[in-house]
């Protein structure tokens, strides 16, 4: 380890360390070369409009430094609660994560200038990187302390299996979407696709689609397609 004056103490260092750091960094370059391929792939295969915005972030991803990039491939959940603490906005400024989750909201007004704070970040406001900013929205219609929490009530994931229909999912997608874009997030953290516990003494709970393995996947799947259309 380093004295923090450039010498070196405790244990000589191994022999192997270079290439050790160099096979981490050819890791990492293969890493970001195949998600250029894939990219590319599907920029090919993309609507002409589409192509063209996929061209566009991939210019501005390879004007990245290496350390931006490999940064990109981070999805962090964040501290502060009315905003971007301290510690977000030294991340956000260092390691620009190319999503963030926001865990808890007060009140959906506040949303918008919390919001508004993460998208000032150097990296997409200078750099033009578009960053994934993504609530639990069921976390957020159930937060603790409140007896009534101000955001839309969506029906449980149980009962939603329970329904058997797949027009109701996509009601459920719909509201699900303009809530998000009413609190300007564009992503979504969820819904689980666990299944319900099978054990006796397991804990029940409501946020399953169920135990039907087949049934729970058509409901995620149906539930996902609604919010992407």
């Amino acid at each position: 380890w380093t004295d923090g004056y450039g010498g070196f103490r405790g244990r000589t260092r191994r022999k192997d360390a270079p290439v050790r750091r160099f096979a981490i960094v050819l890791v990492c370059v293969a890493a970001l070369l195949a998600g250029a391929l894939a990219r590319a792939a599907d920029a090919q295969d993309a609507a002409p409009g589409v192509a063209a915005d996929v061209r566009i972030i991939d210019a501005k991803i390879a004007a990245l430094t290496l350390r931006e990039r490999v940064s990109q491939l981070m999805l962090v959940t964040l501290d502060g609660l009315f905003g971007p603490s301290n510690d977000d906005r030294t991340l956000l400024k260092e390691y620009p994560p190319g999503g963030v989750i926001i865990p808890a909201l007060v009140k959906p007004e506040l949303a918008a200038d919390y919001v508004l704070a993460l998208r000032s970040a150097p990296i997409e406001r200078q750099k033009g990187v578009p960053l994934f900013i993504g609530a639990d929205l069921y976390s957020l219609a159930r937060q603790e302390g409140h007896v009534a929490p101000p955001f839309a009530q969506l029906p449980t994931l149980l009962a939603i299996a329970a329904a058997g229909d797949a027009g109701a999912v996509r009601q459920v997608a719909g509201v699900m979407a303009s809530q998000l874009n009413g609190l300007g997030l564009n992503l979504n953290v969820g819904p689980c696709l666990e299944l319900a516990p099978a054990l006796p003494e397991a804990p029940p709970t409501l946020a399953t689609f169920g135990r039907d393995a087949a049934c729970a996947g058509a409901a995620g799947r149906a539930l996902t397609e609604a919010l992407l259309a």
